[in-house]
């Protein structure tokens, strides 16, 4: 470890990953969350999304402080994983695959184990976020329609642009008929 510094967020967060640059650490916020009250009163955690909430990243220097981050809001969701992020001049550009709605629905009637599984309804796609660290222009764009997660790129390239990435592709949930038999 070569440096730590404080960040104060406005509650507890669910980040997973973390993107950087040569110049960068980005950081993840996003209105994806524990309910605070839930967990004081049960014991429980609840994850909640909170759709009135922006997603949110902080561009910090690598070696900078907390009074150093800057904040870039961007529609509300979540990111399990990104794939890159580099510098273009001003800008930081970013890709990750994006989840507009990460409610976990359960539904009982389909039995216990399928409310258990029910996180893998995954409903994502590839998707750019830009940061203009000069004017604070903030700028996004789905980059694909496929449903994609668990991205890999070029791990040399890691804060370096890059044109690649591999993406597990996921299947839309459908429902099977049942097959008759003869």
């Amino acid at each position: 470890m070569k440096h730590r510094t404080q960040v104060d967020l406005p509650g507890p967060r669910l980040p997973h990953d973390t993107t950087f640059t040569p110049n960068y650490t980005i950081l993840h916020d996003f209105p994806l969350y524990h309910d605070v009250e839930v967990l004081r009163r049960t014991g429980h955690r609840v994850v909640q999304f909170h759709r009135d909430q922006p997603s949110r990243f902080g561009v910090i220097p690598r070696l900078g402080t907390q009074e150093q981050i800057r904040w870039f809001e961007f529609t509300p969701g979540y990111v399990l994983h990104m794939v890159n992020a580099w510098e273009d001049g001003d800008w930081i550009v970013m890709d990750g695959c994006f989840q507009p709605d990460p409610t976990i629905r359960r539904d009982r009637s389909e039995g216990q184990l399928a409310s258990m599984l029910a996180y893998l309804r995954y409903k994502g796609h590839l998707r750019r976020w830009r940061m203009n660290l000069r004017t604070g222009e903030a700028h996004e764009q789905q980059l694909d329609d496929l449903n994609v997660e668990f991205c890999l790129p070029d791990t040399e390239l890691y804060g370096v642009k890059s044109r690649w990435s591999y993406h597990q592709r996921i299947r839309p949930t459908c429902r099977h008929s049942p097959s008759t038999r003869s």
